[in-house]
């Protein structure tokens, strides 16, 4: 997959070694950015103080524009409960237990240019969209409301730890219907023509089925 800092195509290429995963603890390829990309993940263990157990990364987001199915990844989905309560979809279709709460996404540019992006992914996400995502650099992050885009924080320092964001009285978030479906999957389409060699060609997810829990799909 290759990352882009707005305008300037930087090809996210593999470093020839690998590293270790900090939530799976398994082997992953080593790139120019997944070096930082685990640090994010990890500060959201070591400083905020999410638990590894309601984290999955490296997620494939599935999303249709013109009948023809596409993927981005999302670095990291924080769950609000852990992954091991997930039950399987329902016969009525409805999917159960712990739903996305923190989207977040490592970027190797100004971070800013990127939250309308993290935005239209986060509300593609199942069983209902994140009300909150984070963008960072390591040097730079923006936490923000998905449903307002009201920034809630833009340093390191401002950053609430995980207690905060279980205690905030979310008004309910309901799935997207379908033309909000087709509008946020354009928006993140457009983006995306940004991006070569998207994850959508080793990414084997069917549709928006993929976008939730029990993936089993992970590119190890």
């Amino acid at each position: 997959m290759a990352a882009v800092v707005r305008g300037v195509p930087m090809h996210e290429t593999s470093l020839g070694t690998e590293i270790i995963d900090f939530l799976t603890g398994k082997p992953r390829e080593r790139t120019i950015y997944e070096d930082l990309r685990q640090s994010m993940i990890a500060w959201f263990v070591t400083g905020a103080g999410f638990g590894r157990e309601a984290m999955q990364s490296h997620v494939p987001v599935g999303y249709t524009v013109d009948c023809e199915t596409f993927h981005r990844r999302a670095d990291l989905i924080i769950y609000d409960g852990p992954l091991s309560a997930f039950r399987p979809v329902s016969p009525s279709g409805s999917q159960r237990g712990p739903a996305p709460l923190v989207l977040a996404t490592f970027c190797p540019g100004q971070v800013e240019t990127y939250l309308r992006e993290l935005t239209a992914l986060a509300r593609l996400l199942l069983p209902r969209p994140s009300p909150f995502a984070v963008v960072t650099d390591m040097k730079e992050i923006r936490l923000f409301n998905t449903a307002s885009g009201e920034i809630l924080a833009r340093s390191f320092a401002e950053m609430p730890g995980a207690a905060w964001f279980h205690a905030q009285p979310l008004a309910p978030v309901k799935p997207l219907d379908e033309r909000a479906i087709m509008a946020e999957s354009r928006i993140l389409h457009a983006y995306s023509g940004l991006l070569k060699n998207c994850c959508a060609e080793n990414c084997p997810v069917d549709s928006r089925a993929g976008n939730s829990l029990g993936l089993g799909t992970e590119k190890e």
